[in-house]
């Protein structure tokens, strides 16, 4: 019986880093309904973000960070909880740098580039990052 590769590691939780495999295998052999947010589309099966129906075109470090932040709409995730569910760096070996800002950023670039109706990943001061899409404001806003 063999395994296969977890489309996000951190979604299943069945995760063995020394294996590289998926205990939970099975499950993930199924097609996955991925998380929409207006024109934005995460479709865990392809390990691809679509937007307007086009892939965006993420490494697979940003589809992890998305998926894990879509996973978890609304609320707000701290650098170590992203850094734990999308690195697996375990909390005795974090440090302060800035590895999630700089994969947020490249992410934002990547997703907000294109001029859509939404703005997804939203800093929350102090705590770290939630996705939650937010209407960019038009000329008629300002």
């Amino acid at each position: 019986m063999g395994t296969t590769t977890c489309p996000s590691r951190s979604a299943c939780g069945n995760w063995s880093r020394g294996s590289r495999r998926c205990f939970g295998a099975r499950a993930w052999a199924r097609p996955l309904p991925g998380p929409t947010a207006g024109d934005l589309v995460i479709d865990p099966n392809l390990h691809a973000a679509l937007l307007d129906g086009e892939d965006v075109g993420l490494t697979p470090t940003e589809f992890r960070l998305l998926y894990v932040l879509a996973g978890e709409r609304g609320r707000a995730l701290t650098r170590d909880q992203l850094q734990q569910r999308v690195w697996g760096i375990p909390h005795r070996h974090r440090h302060r740098d800035r590895t999630v800002d700089v994969c947020v950023r490249k992410l934002r670039d990547k997703i907000d580039r294109r001029p859509g109706a939404h703005t997804y990943i939203q800093t929350h001061n102090g705590v770290g990052y939630r996705f939650d899409p937010v209407p960019k404001p038009t000329v008629a806003d300002r």
